[in-house]
């Protein structure tokens, strides 16, 4: 959340292909988690950005035909553009920024546990660690659960 918009990409690539999501992407080997988020940012929208906080953890399982198809474990980190730093065009996918709004009017062509995650961990800064599911039909994917894996909730 930066001036009260979120930064988000139209994947280009499977998983979650043509869905609007957080920009993110594999840790490298050597790599800290921290360096990994500067990297991917710079990578997938051309910003440069500092580090500001660490929200959470989320762990996401990707379910297609009755199956686990993948398994994720997406770091969920606040982000801050460095004066000056500006979106380019990116091989990723369309770049954009969000407001609230405009999110949740977009809330059926996004990747359904980022919604969760801006609205959870962004705006409210909720917990810090959720198990989510999402499963696949077709080209149409169906949040089935994201639930709080804080002590204090079971």
């Amino acid at each position: 959340m930066y001036r009260r918009k979120v930064l988000m990409i139209k994947r280009a690539r499977e998983p979650y292909k043509g869905l609007w999501a957080l920009p993110g992407g594999k840790i490298e080997a050597n790599e800290f988690m921290v360096d990994a988020a500067i990297r991917e940012i710079k990578e997938e929208t051309g910003l440069d950005v500092s580090f500001e906080d660490y929200l959470g953890l989320v762990s996401e399982h990707l379910i297609e035909k009755k199956a686990i198809h993948d398994h994720f474990l997406l770091h969920i980190c606040r982000l801050k553009p460095k004066k000056g730093s500006k979106i380019s065009a990116q091989e990723e996918g369309e770049v954009a920024w969000f407001t609230m709004k405009q999110l949740e009017a977009q809330k059926d062509e996004m990747v359904p546990s980022d919604y969760e995650i801006i609205e959870r961990m962004v705006n409210e800064e909720e917990g810090n660690a959720f198990a989510c599911v999402i499963e696949k039909k077709g080209r149409r994917h169906t949040l089935r659960s994201f639930e709080s894996m804080s002590c204090q909730s079971r």
